[in-house]
């Protein structure tokens, strides 16, 4: 029996939906991306008994149409920008509009009969949203911190000397502190040991105060500053008093996280691992979801995008490749854990860094090495 398909290209302000009966288009037409356009669109859905639903996932411009979708219990399926693209160029489409794809959504889902994409319960959704606000907010802590260095080499680029690493909230606050070295020649010198025991809360003890004290003063001796008008240390300060709260936030972000996933039985699979620390954990559950929705492990692989695809022609084969289809944020996710988890096998062994020490033997390359480690990880999540 032949179906209904609404396919749906969605744009920024407006999305294009094209109606069809089997392969055949019935009527196409424009709403704008507000309750009304979805009021209507519902409206249409509602007046036939059988129909499947499919779009694009276009990032934020998709985000209200599925919500809604989701609000009036109407299933859908969501597909991967890179996936339609293949699919819809197998059609050998001459030219691309809005209309054209929605059209092509709609008869391509006729014929390739996609699987709805399944609901997940709302905590995963949630924490979905505080990893994706996480990784802006990471994102604007390493540009804070980029402009941070520019300016420094302006001000006082010794600084940057101070401590083993120029990140964390003590060095940040140091440089706030200390932003040229004129403030460090200029500040008492029994105050500057007060103001670094203030700026940690770490137990530092007063000897290194001190010792770090000494330091800084020399690097304030032999530093030459070029901020005649006081505007480069300003931007210091306030680089530096954001870079303490955008972190502030991300330490935020991870107590909600951990309040929202506490009951969920990944988190404490995840964290028995050496090397998954909390945050690594929350952020594998936000990006993946409900491990329990997929059957197996190959499904698994193909939502992450490190599945391998077979491509042949003739004599050549492309069989290194992985697909990147999946969420670009889990892999990266992933990537990180399985380093962290190599890390901690110095003095925690688990058998993934051993297969990772195996494969990289194998395979004479640490990214396939990683990509293997990940696929054996998400294995051992699914069983």
């Amino acid at each position: 029996m032949e179906k209904f398909t609404f396919g749906i290209d969605v744009s920024s302000k407006t999305s294009t939906v094209a109606i069809a009966l089997g392969e055949r288009i019935l009527d196409n037409y424009t709403i704008k991306n507000n309750l009304t356009g979805f009021t209507k669109l519902y409206e249409d859905i509602s007046s036939v008994r059988y129909c499947d639903v499919i779009f694009e996932a276009t990032g934020v411009y998709s985000r209200r149409l599925e919500a809604f979708l989701v609000s009036k219990k109407v299933g859908f399926t969501k597909l991967n920008p890179y996936a339609s693209k293949n699919q819809l160029n197998n059609e050998l489409r001459k030219f691309k509009t809005d209309k054209t794809d929605a059209e092509g959504l709609a008869i391509s889902q006729a014929r390739l009969q996609r699987k709805p994409t399944p609901q997940e319960d709302e905590v995963y959704l949630e924490l979905r949203d505080w990893s994706r606000y996480y990784a802006q907010v990471n994102r604007d802590l390493i540009a804070h911190k980029n402009r941070l260095h520019r300016i420094l080499q302006l001000t006082f680029p010794e600084i940057e000397s101070f401590l083993s690493a120029t990140d964390g909230v003590f060095y940040w606050n140091v440089v706030k502190h200390f932003p040229t070295p004129i403030d460090v020649l200029k500040s008492d010198i029994n105050d500057i040991p007060r103001i670094l025991l203030e700026s940690t809360n770490k137990n530092m003890s007063i000897n290194r105060a001190q010792m770090l004290t000494d330091k800084l003063i020399n690097f304030a001796k032999e530093s030459y500053s070029c901020d005649r008008f006081g505007v480069q240390k300003y931007q210091v300060i306030k680089l530096a008093e954001n870079l303490i709260d955008l972190n502030n936030e991300k330490n935020n972000i991870i107590n909600k996280m951990a309040e929202l996933a506490k009951d969920l039985p990944e988190l404490q699979i995840l964290q028995s691992i050496p090397g998954i620390g909390l945050r690594t954990a929350l952020l594998i559950i936000a990006e993946i979801g409900d491990f329990k929705r997929f059957s197996s492990s190959n499904q698994i692989n193909a939502f992450v995008g490190i599945d391998l695809p077979r491509v042949e022609s003739g004599d050549k084969r492309n069989l290194d490749s992985i697909s990147k289809q999946g969420t670009s944020i889990g892999r990266k996710v992933l990537y990180q854990a399985v380093k962290c988890m190599v890390s901690a096998s110095k003095f925690n062994p688990n058998h993934i860094a051993d297969y990772y020490q195996t494969k990289k033997v194998a395979c004479s390359s640490t990214k396939k090495a990683t990509i293997a480690s990940i696929i054996d990880l998400l294995g051992q999540c699914t069983i």
